[in-house]
């Protein structure tokens, strides 16, 4: 994640005031900023839950589109179509 110049000054003035804190209040702090971090995940982990899922839709072909053994046959049929192709 590349900072920007606003965010360093950000941390640098976060870091400050946490080096002032009594160690109970650090706790505090430290423990807030894990809930912050949780609670993003987790909105991160909700927008990609609520993207919609598209359903793969097969429909059948016409009666004679192709060859009804090729999966029976799919090397012959590969190589005779590479034949003609060449």
């Amino acid at each position: 994640m590349q900072l920007e110049q606003k965010d360093i000054a950000i941390l640098q003035e976060s870091e400050n005031r946490l080096r002032q804190l009594s160690p109970e209040r650090l706790r505090v702090a430290a423990d807030f900023l894990a809930y912050l971090q949780e609670r993003e995940e987790n909105q991160v982990t909700e927008e990609l839950l609520n993207i919609p899922q598209k359903r793969l839709r097969i429909t059948p072909s016409s009666k004679g589109s192709g060859f009804s053994d090729t999966s029976i046959n799919h090397d012959r049929i590969l190589a005779q179509s590479l034949e003609v192709d060449s």
